[in-house]
């Protein structure tokens, strides 16, 4: 019986291990080993004065490779439920001001949010790409430099906390259309909108899955037990843990961040992979969760009209603020929070900075700057706020290619896989655990 040795219990390897556990029962044994006292990784739930407070993913596609059968085997297609149609619009702030995301072409040449010369940079011919591109580059060759500078640097710093003109277009583009639709070759198409179509959680938040999987996997996962080296054997490898003892494998899936990847492996790997994996950069963002009184924010933000709000760099900038976009969770579902209330949850920091400043100060500043962006009446309660360091992976230009090159050097270590260094997203995790679950069954 081939052996399986897992490290993460994140999304992706939750999902993988139960695949394989489920999928390959008899023939392939899994152990998964997670070093923190709960699975899920960056998805994490809180229920606070009856708020539902997202500190990670808000949302998944309901299109997500192999989802749909994981709510069923876990028992929770009841409480899997798509989002409002709030979240397929969205406001951006542009010449200080909100303009509604447009619905067509004719509304976006009503809406005021590009000059005449923005409009018609949306009819450029697309050409070709010179080499690897940014995304902001990618976006300003098919539809103009304005649409570039507003709409999609605005969803880039809502996406990644990144700035569109740092980032790898060939890497970004499908976790864009991951969370928006087809993102520029259809944002304008016949007058439909495809933004956020499919986006679904749970009735009680999006840690309901990883619990529910972990719940499932029963003694195959092993909470508080960290990896601490992984080394090549004659036959298989030797995953060593940090209380001392070790387990022997055929086959390591590494499912954490990068860099601990690269030092767990060590010199097994590549040195020009590990500087891959070393390299790739985090952004440390604070989540913040607002709320106030309905008639205490204007009707942009009150149910019916409410939608995320993106922030592009440019108005950032202008405005001297690190928020990276703000989303009205209740306009999305209205059941994760108080009737009457308008809860914000506010995403501030990645490349905008602020990750040094102390975090009682920085919720502070972000509230303040929320409250004045959004032409708040009066300052919203802080409910809770966070820090998530290293959270969102920055892919910069080029990142596409690397990761190529990094399936090739992973060939002097057969028997070892790497996720989680493609596009970003919990689709593209799903996606690439299946792949990789069908992989290890042949």
């Amino acid at each position: 019986m081939k052996r399986v040795v897992v490290v993460g219990a994140g999304l992706g390897g939750l999902v993988l291990a139960h695949r394989l556990r489920r999928d390959a029962a008899g023939r392939v044994e899994v152990v998964l080993l997670e070093r923190a006292g709960r699975a899920g990784g960056a998805v994490r739930s809180e229920w606070l004065d009856g708020v539902l407070c997202e500190h990670g993913p808000l949302t998944i596609p309901g299109d997500a490779p192999g989802l749909r059968a994981l709510v069923d085997e876990t028992g929770l297609a009841r409480a899997f439920r798509p989002a409002a149609e709030a979240a397929q619009r969205r406001w951006v702030l542009g010449r200080g001001r909100l303009h509604g995301f447009p619905a067509g072409r004719g509304a976006l040449f009503a809406s005021g949010m590009l000059s005449v010369r923005g409009l018609l940079g949306l009819d450029r011919a697309a050409g070709a790409p010179a080499g690897d591109e940014t995304l902001r580059d990618h976006a300003a060759r098919r539809a103009g430099r304005q649409f570039a500078d507003t709409l999609v640097d605005g969803l880039a710093a809502e996406a990644f906390g990144g700035e569109a003109a740092a980032l790898d277009a060939a890497t970004c583009v499908p976790a864009l259309r991951e969370r928006t639709g087809r993102l520029l070759d259809a944002v304008l198409p016949d007058g439909r909108q495809t933004l956020h179509a499919g986006l679904h959680s749970f009735d009680l938040g999006m840690q309901v899955l990883p619990d529910a999987l972990a719940a499932a996997l029963g003694p195959v996962l092993r909470l508080r037990t960290g990896a601490r080296a992984v080394r090549k054997q004659a036959a298989g490898w030797t995953v060593a843990l940090q209380g001392g003892d070790a387990l022997v494998a055929d086959h390591v899936v590494l499912a954490t961040p990068p860099a601990e990847a690269a030092a767990l492996l060590g010199p097994a790997l590549r040195d020009d992979a590990a500087r891959f994996l070393r390299g790739i950069p985090h952004a440390t963002v604070d989540v913040l969760h607002l709320v106030l009184p309905e008639a205490d924010v204007p009707g942009v933000l009150r149910l019916g009209t409410a939608a995320p709000v993106l922030v592009p760099g440019a108005e950032a900038r202008a405005a001297g603020t690190t928020v990276l976009g703000v989303t009205p969770t209740r306009a999305l579902f209205p059941h994760h929070g108080p009737r009457d209330t308008v809860v914000l949850r506010a995403l501030a920091g990645g490349a905008r900075g602020g990750a040094e400043e102390p975090l009682d100060e920085a919720l502070r500043r972000a509230t303040d700057e929320v409250t004045l962006l959004l032409g708040l009446r009066k300052a919203p309660r802080l409910l809770h706020g966070t820090r998530c360091r290293q959270a969102l992976p920055q892919r910069a230009p080029g990142h596409a290619h690397s990761a190529e090159a990094l399936q090739g050097a992973l060939v002097a270590c057969p028997g070892v896989s790497v996720m989680g260094v493609g596009p970003p997203g919990l689709g593209e995790a799903l996606r690439e655990a299946g792949a990789l679950a069908r992989t290890l069954m042949t």
